[in-house]
């Protein structure tokens, strides 16, 4: 007894820790930079406080498309990030007993009661069935027996007629038997299911938000100091995009043209976004970029085992400068020579990459050819795949209207307008 209480606190003590070193909170989605095409970019904003004690924090209501390696996160200053961990949760719904002993017992004692008498009713019916197969049996045998006589006594015809009517009245209790069985086995099968359904337990919430599967990323973090502060979160999903569409509306009396920019927004994303501030950007994000290095180019006849030999011993080059973005260490002697030509020595030695030497292969590019189109109202999209109409802006520009008709091709005629400077519109 005093082990099993030793137990039973030690592992209280365990579940009490274990609640106290974890923070968790939902991520709320706070922006979406809807690429063109296809992709985006969203932004989720978590508010939660950690104590010294934190060692994990649970982001929940992430997308559950998103691409792991594009993920980043930024953690207040008193709180260093350790590890982080990305999976898809499926939420279980909290459900109660439904427990009525007194209805239970009741439907119990029906239940045994209608089996009961179910089987009354087959053991009758059986009786019956062999009732009737002996009177049958027993006219055979006499309509054989009198056969070789040229007319049945009076008292055969009796007995023939007395069982027929016995065959008919069993036939008849056969079928009301068989019809009240049928009906007892109807209300069995109503009771038993009432009685599974006492038993089966009941869904607190069928709320989708709360049934559905979301992202979640567990962090492993270190706390200096108990606070409550902001942790951002970003990544990269490539199940939404947006697709351009105009809506022209021309004034004849005016010659202008007013010009509604609209985009077609779908998203499947796994959580449906809530006033949130979208982004479009004409862009399309490229990863795996590799900057491209030149090789060596001779200029002379090819010849084999010359290159052969000339890959595993010196490299002599005349006219070309070393190319520096190579992953190989090159020493270089420059002699000067009376007509003027530099003969540069380039050996190739194996050279192992580190931490330290990481960065200068790596180059940040920025592109200026995108357009990005921000939207200061929220927008509710849900994650069903439809496209969500989103206006842009609107823009009237001049444009020249004349008629047009081409009556061999059409009988109908077209009123045409022909705008100017259109490249400053930014379509697409």
């Amino acid at each position: 007894m005093r082990y099993l209480l030793t137990t039973l606190i030690t592992l209280l003590s365990l579940s009490l820790t274990a609640q106290q070193d974890t923070a968790k909170a939902n991520g709320t989605l706070q922006q979406a930079t809807v690429y063109f095409g296809y992709g985006a970019e969203l932004t989720h904003q978590a508010i939660l406080s950690v104590t010294k004690n934190t060692k994990y924090i649970i982001i929940d209501k992430l997308s559950t498309q998103l691409d792991v390696n594009s993920l980043q996160i930024s953690c207040p200053d008193n709180v260093a990030l350790l590890a982080q961990q990305y999976e898809i949760y499926y939420p279980t719904v909290k459900q109660l007993p439904k427990i009525n002993n007194a209805l239970q017992k009741i439907l119990t004692d029906s239940i045994r009661l209608t089996s009961k008498a179910i089987g009354s009713l087959q053991n009758k019916a059986t009786i019956e069935e062999a009732t009737l197969f002996s009177t049958e049996k027993l006219i055979t045998q006499t309509i054989a027996t009198s056969a070789n006589k040229t007319s049945l006594t009076a008292d055969v015809l009796k007995l023939i007629e007395y069982n027929n009517q016995k065959i008919m009245t069993n036939k008849q209790n056969i079928y009301n038997l068989t019809t009240s069985i049928s009906t007892l086995n109807e209300l069995l099968q109503e009771l038993q299911n009432r009685l599974a359904a006492s038993y089966e337990p009941t869904i607190t919430n069928t709320d989708e938000n709360t049934t559905k599967a979301y992202g979640r990323i567990t962090l492993q973090v270190q706390c200096n100091a108990a606070q409550q502060g902001t942790y951002n979160l970003s990544y990269y999903t490539q199940s939404a995009g947006w697709q351009p569409l105009y809506d022209l509306r021309v004034t004849t009396k005016t010659n202008l043209v007013k010009i509604i920019y609209k985009a077609a927004v779908t998203q499947t994303t796994g959580i449906n976004w809530t006033k949130t501030k979208i982004t479009l950007s004409t862009g399309t994000p490229n990863f795996t970029t590799t900057a491209p290095t030149f090789n060596p180019w001779y200029l002379q006849l090819y010849a084999p085992q010359l290159y052969k030999s000339i890959t595993s011993k010196e490299v002599i080059v005349t006219g070309y400068a070393t190319n520096k973005i190579q992953s190989m260490a090159i020493n270089v002697n420059d002699e000067e020579e009376g007509n003027g030509i530099a003969k540069k020595d380039m050996v190739a030695n194996n050279q192992t990459i580190t931490p330290n030497t990481l960065q200068q292969y790596t180059s940040l590019t920025q592109g200026l050819l995108n357009t990005n189109f921000d939207i200061e109202l929220p927008y509710d999209i849900a994650s069903n795949g439809k496209q969500h109409s989103i206006t842009i802006k609107e823009e009237e520009v001049k444009s020249n209207l004349k008629n047009y008709a081409a009556p061999k091709l059409d009988i109908d005629a077209y009123l045409v307008a022909e705008i100017t400077n259109w490249e400053n519109l930014d379509l697409l």
